[in-house]
């Protein structure tokens, strides 16, 4: 499901389950992480290609990609979220916003 994340393992001829919370920015890669944290902090498409040596079209489809894996629907979602898990404002490590 979308809320947990299921694992299975053989023990010993039993099966070990494990169920633990999905944590929704986990599911992004690295990159996609940079382009949301950019576009969150109100970079456009064309600043994210340039920052980032893509397309600005490429650049769309991380967008895309990332509103559905954070089942976000627009910008403001996504920013809220960010905000929410301390990924934006002055207490995060700016680091990961450098190209």
């Amino acid at each position: 499901g979308r809320k947990i994340r299921l694992s299975f393992r053989d023990v010993s001829g039993l099966v070990l389950v494990r169920a633990v919370e999905r944590r929704l920015l986990s599911e992004l890669t690295d990159r996609e992480m940079k382009v949301a944290e950019l576009y969150a902090a109100g970079e456009t498409h064309k600043l994210i290609a340039q920052r980032l040596g893509i397309t600005p079209n490429t650049a769309r489809h991380y967008i895309r990609t990332i509103f559905n894996k954070l089942q976000v629907s627009n910008k403001a979602e996504l920013t809220r979220l960010l905000y929410s898990v301390g990924s934006l404002g002055a207490e995060r490590d700016t680091t990961r916003l450098q190209a």
